[in-house]
């Protein structure tokens, strides 16, 4: 997701009037318990995705009990313990006073589907229908010249508020 989660992290930016720096850059790591857990994690991903690609391969995967077929999915047991935490790290420009270089600031903060359950299906859908809520039902809090805007410059703490009121866990690490 990195690529399109790249854009819509400089494009909310530029529209905030680059309020996260000129200079902004953005990249995401997946954490794991060591090297032989990452290293797993890269040989199961280029595996599968190389299964994907060709289509004998994807014809014997869809095929067979590896993968769910069309209009299957997980069980609501399976969907209800899902769960998902996010922590996003971001560092700010450095800047120096009275000629030292100050250390750059950190702020450090967190998403986690809360009771939400399996990101791919509930939270997913959660965060959807609120989006949508917002701006049905508070559309002038939500309202941001532009044309094409962001989720985060155009609904913001509105859909902040939202997700945290259904059970979801959005916080900024003091």
């Amino acid at each position: 997701m990195s690529a399109i989660n790249a854009r819509v992290v400089r494009r909310s930016n530029a529209l905030s009037g680059y309020s996260y720096g000129e200079t902004m850059s953005y990249g995401e790591a997946a954490l794991s318990e060591g090297l032989p857990a990452a290293l797993g994690l890269v040989a199961v991903l280029a595996l599968g995705g190389a299964c994907l690609a060709f289509p004998l391969s994807r014809r014997a995967l869809l095929s067979s009990t590896l993968l769910p077929m069309p209009g299957q999915g997980p069980s609501r047991e399976s969907m209800d313990a899902g769960y998902f935490h996010v922590k996003t790290v971001a560092i700010g420009e450095q800047s120096a006073g009275a000629g030292v270089a100050a250390e750059a600031p950190k702020v450090v903060a967190h998403v986690e589907s809360g009771d939400g359950g399996d990101p791919g299906y509930k939270c997913t859908a959660r965060m959807a229908v609120e989006a949508a809520l917002c701006c049905a039902l508070e559309r002038e809090r939500c309202f941001r010249p532009g044309g094409v805007v962001t989720p985060a410059y155009g609904l913001g703490q509105v859909l902040v508020d939202r997700l945290t009121a259904t059970g979801m866990r959005l916080y900024v690490e003091p």
